[in-house]
């Protein structure tokens, strides 16, 4: 507890905080996504719900599951990693699989956001 308090009172007498002393970050009980996909239509801009939307990193695997308003998928729940993402959708052309990074912070990952047009067939 003394640290704590030493800290706090350098701070105060060098108008500058210290790196370190008083630099904490509050943390949620939030569950949040590395990964969210959302899939439309190249020609009319529509969504494109139905798809299988896939992220492989290493060994790990997962189907993204659909969330919230059609053709939004979203997983790798506070999983950092390396994702090779790959998206398979009845009547279109299934675009070639791209890598996604999800880095994260000491309390949550910070999730990635990509929109992928998909051409019909």
């Amino acid at each position: 507890m003394r640290p704590f308090y030493l800290c706090a009172l350098l701070s105060m007498a060098a108008t500058a905080s210290l790196p370190g002393c008083l630099d904490t970050q509050a943390c949620t009980t939030e569950y949040r996504f590395g990964v969210n996909v959302t899939l439309r239509n190249a020609s009319s801009g529509a969504a494109v719900a139905g798809a299988t939307v896939v992220i492989v990193d290493g060994s790990y695997s997962e189907t993204l599951s659909s969330i919230g308003p059609a053709g939004s998928y979203a997983g790798a729940g506070e999983r950092e990693g390396s994702y090779t993402l790959s998206v398979a959708a009845p009547g279109y052309v299934s675009p070639a699989a791209r890598t996604v990074v999800v880095t994260g912070n000491e309390c949550h990952v910070n999730g990635v956001s990509v929109t992928i047009d998909l051409t019909p067939l």
